[in-house]
């Protein structure tokens, strides 16, 4: 479980840069992330690392161990999310072929109050590769297979070569 970062009250007079701090990273920046996955270069299960840390919905989480994601499964071939779920002052993670929609406001990719961290293409019940980043409005799709013709704006490095 991810648990949620103990913030001092933002009412003490005494706090004044501490409260310029928090309006600067909740209200200007939003959707903090700086959240790293195990086995993020190689096709093997991910998990969420120790030391992620990420905001959903206003609130402030830190993974204190590596976490495993649950759900992987039940879903079919295809692309694929990890979700942070948030229940009071914990998350925990998930596998969902559910897509999110950007959120301007929050920052993020969400469904719901679910955030959306990484997205991967599930080629088997033991193959997870493509795994991405879900940091920043769609830059590069994620892939399902070595395309043809690659998307405009696509770098494609061939190591087989």
């Amino acid at each position: 479980m991810a648990t949620a970062i103990v913030e001092p009250a933002n009412i003490n007079p005494e706090t004044v840069d501490w409260q310029a701090l928090l309006a600067k990273l909740t209200k200007v920046s939003g959707g903090m992330m700086l959240a790293r996955l195990t086995n993020f270069e190689n096709t093997s299960e991910p998990q969420v690392a120790a030391g992620s840390r990420f905001e959903i919905n206003g609130s402030y989480y830190e993974v204190t161990t590596d976490e495993s994601v649950t759900g992987w499964a039940a879903l079919a071939v295809g692309v694929v999310y990890i979700y942070a779920v948030p229940d009071g002052d914990e998350a925990s993670f998930i596998f969902s072929a559910t897509a999110p929609t950007y959120d301007t406001a929050k920052g993020g990719w969400f469904n719901g109050t679910d955030r959306a961290l990484w997205r991967m293409h599930k080629g088997s019940a033991a193959l997870y590769t493509n795994k991405q980043e879900m940091d920043n409005p769609p830059i590069i799709p994620v892939l399902a297979a070595d395309p043809a013709t690659p998307y405009v704006g696509q770098i494609w490095i061939r190591s087989d070569l």
